[in-house]
């Protein structure tokens, strides 16, 4: 996980990752745990330029202004836990800051662009504060600047960039196909199920789609999801589908799914720790659901 953040957004991200930091919540600490970097354009961490920013923002009046310029202990104390906590946490870190005026003034300096912490020398980048994080090309500073710093994260992590094949395959899977109207309960009503059969799928692709879109976070997860969903979808037009098109009596279809699909996809669990036994008959809904499996019989 890595957070972009322009200007107080970055003041916002050092007071959140504390918070996660500090929390006994699994799912919040999973945030701080899980945070390779951050990148801060134009963020104050030190000095009075936090009322400079606040004063930028619309109905932010003088006075709450001048109060908030005071809270700069706020800044200073989240300035030293940063300083401390983001080195030894694997936290990488990447600061730019604009050269150019905003109604005559520099909102955030190089000195206060800087966030303080080992191997992050802040760049300056000739753009005012508010334009300072539009990049108009990716020939842009600012842009190859954060491109470089990402990549180095993924290099570090052991990241593949250049394999995006399993992005794209896995959306493949996991989107549904154009063309094809039909919901999932018409689908299966065409292939003579049931009420309540159709009323269990719905509820089973629901749970599906949402195992994957959480935990296909990684190029890991992605690549063994693929799989798992590709495999599913191999083998039931290898050996359901010709059935179904035969028009099949439905008893011989089940024996097929469970003797074709069940059996020797659940001999995989142990490899594939992402999807256990009953995720397999519910990727049969999902991608039915997505319009990959047809339950339509052929017509003379």
């Amino acid at each position: 996980m890595v957070f972009v953040c322009h200007s107080l957004g970055g003041v916002i991200a050092k007071a959140m990752l504390r918070v996660c930091e500090s929390t006994t919540t699994s799912s919040k600490k999973a945030i701080f745990e899980n945070c390779k970097g951050v990148v801060f354009i134009a963020s104050p961490h030190s000095g009075s330029s936090l009322a400079s920013v606040l004063s930028l923002i619309p109905g932010v009046a003088s006075k709450q202004t001048a109060e908030l310029e005071k809270a700069g202990a706020i800044l200073v104390d989240l300035y030293g836990w940063y300083q401390n906590k983001a080195p030894v946490s694997g936290i990488s870190t990447c600061a730019l800051y604009e050269t150019i005026a905003t109604k005559g003034v520099i909102v955030v300096d190089a000195g206060s662009a800087n966030p303080g912490v080992p191997h992050c020398d802040p760049i300056p980048i000739d753009a005012n504060h508010s334009n300072i994080c539009k990049f108009k090309t990716k020939e842009d500073l600012g842009y190859l600047a954060i491109l470089n710093f990402l990549e180095e994260i993924f290099d570090i992590e052991g990241i593949n960039t250049t394999d995006l094949s399993s992005v794209d395959d896995l959306e493949y899977y996991i989107s549904s196909v154009k063309g094809d109207r039909l919901t999932l309960a018409e689908k299966l009503k065409i292939g003579a199920k049931g009420a309540s059969e159709i009323y269990d799928a719905e509820a089973e692709k629901e749970r599906i789609h949402k195992l994957v879109r959480r935990n296909a976070v990684s190029a890991s997860a992605r690549k063994k999801y693929r799989q798992f969903l590709s495999e599913v979808l191999t083998l039931f037009r290898l050996n359901v589908s010709p059935l179904i098109r035969s028009g099949a009596d439905e008893l011989v279809i089940n024996d097929v799914i469970q003797a074709k699909m069940l059996d020797p996809l659940s001999k995989k669990v142990g490899i594939n720790d992402l999807f256990n036994i009953a995720d397999i008959h519910s990727a049969i809904y999902y991608l039915t659901g997505n319009c990959h499996i047809d339950w339509a019989k052929q017509h003379d």
